[in-house]
């Protein structure tokens, strides 16, 4: 992930450049809610941080078992890749 100066990731609150989100187990703080507010008002942050968010969700590869909830992301990603 590209390095942007002065810019905390709204996650962790770690300058970008040392975001701490990419990393998980038990040595590292919990963060899901945090988390889960955050992608509920992405309008709050500033362009770095959405682009943050954006690159932290791509490393994530999130999947889901609601089935109903992977037919959406489906739908999502063959719309993404046919624009």
């Amino acid at each position: 992930m590209e390095e942007v100066k002065n810019v905390e990731c709204p996650i962790c609150k770690y300058p970008i450049g040392m975001c701490q989100c990419c990393f998980d187990g038990s040595t590292h703080p919990d963060r899901s809610k945090r988390r889960e507010v955050v992608l509920h008002h992405l309008y709050l942050l500033t362009e770095d941080q959405v682009k943050h968010v954006i690159d932290l969700e791509k490393y994530w590869q999130i999947s889901y078992a609601d089935p109903e909830k992977e037919k959406i992301l489906e739908e999502l990603t063959n719309e993404h890749e046919q624009s």
